[in-house]
């Protein structure tokens, strides 16, 4: 089983198009960690997630999206007397993002290490976003907890450091250190690297994969020394929304990894999966349920 922990977000965005008209998108579900588990059990991956949410209505959207996807949500809490997450992403006339979170006072940072019962234990992958780790609350220490009890178990790590700038703290920095040090896997965007002191020739050295995404220019994966390279499959015209794009890009490679396929096919998979991600509105709205490894693979 596939286990991610994190943070659960409601998210509307707020468009500006040329003319100045200001269009409203939403609401989705969303939060990095709960995007990745949207997308690998969207692709028939045993997945859960794990997350506290409150008691309200955005709450209740929230559950009812990733039961949608077929993610296991028995272990999404309820913090009653704190609210369901939210972001508001405003978009300019160029595609620029900006992100107001609402995020300190949230149910999601009051997620408690006893909400996770067993499933560390039953993991055979964990999967982290840093996004989690500068949440701040109990959120962190929660996964960290659940981390260590899955790798103690025997499951394969990966951890997409997702550094949100505007959330960033020296404590942030310093846990995705610790959690980088125990991966398998890794999946940087440009420049995160740098921000951990570290690169990826050094972490493959140490024996990590390490799959790093570049917007439009694709991705690379590098193992041992091997590297393999994938270019961008949408068409630029065709791009709607690339919130979560990152995201449901390792979601999808993790899935194809724990389907049993290379990381040449991985890429493969992961790209064609977020080309149709970004057609769409929201991080959450595609649908994968006709999908086979075959079409992804070849």
């Amino acid at each position: 089983m596939l286990i991610s922990v994190g943070e659960p977000i409601v998210a509307v965005e707020r468009v500006r198009q040329w003319g100045g008209e200001v269009v409203e998108r939403g609401p989705h579900a969303s939060g990095a960690p709960a995007i990745f588990a949207y997308v690998a059990a969207g692709l028939g991956t045993p997945t859960a997630f794990i997350g506290a949410v409150g008691d309200d209505e955005p709450g209740r959207f929230f559950k009812a999206e990733m039961a949608r996807s077929g993610v296991d949500g028995r272990a999404i809490h309820t913090a009653a007397a704190w609210p369901t997450a939210t972001v508001l992403i405003h978009y300019d006339e160029s595609g620029g993002r900006g992100f107001d979170f609402a995020l300190a006072g949230s149910a999601a940072a009051r997620l408690p290490q006893a909400a996770l019962g067993d499933y560390p234990e039953r993991a055979t992958w964990f999967h982290c976003s840093g996004s989690a780790l500068q949440v701040g609350g109990d959120l962190a220490e929660t996964v960290m907890a659940a981390l260590a009890r899955a790798k103690a178990a025997g499951a394969r790590v990966s951890l997409d450091p997702n550094i949100r700038q505007e959330l960033l703290t020296p404590a942030g920095v310093a846990l995705l250190r610790e959690v980088l040090a125990t991966a398998d896997a890794v999946f940087p965007s440009q420049g995160e690297l740098d921000v951990l002191g570290t690169d990826a020739r050094q972490l493959v050295a140490e024996g990590r994969l390490v799959v790093e995404t570049m917007a439009a220019e694709g991705a690379v994966a590098r193992l041992g020394s091997h590297s393999w390279r994938q270019p961008a499959l949408a068409e630029p015209a065709a791009v709607i929304d690339t919130d979560g794009a990152g995201d449901t890009f390792a979601g999808a490679f993790v899935a194809a990894a724990m389907a049993g396929f290379g990381p040449r096919q991985c890429l493969l998979a992961a790209s064609k999966v977020v080309a149709q991600a970004i057609a769409v509105e929201g991080p959450t709205t595609i649908d994968l349920s006709g999908w086979t490894w075959r079409d992804l693979t070849a």
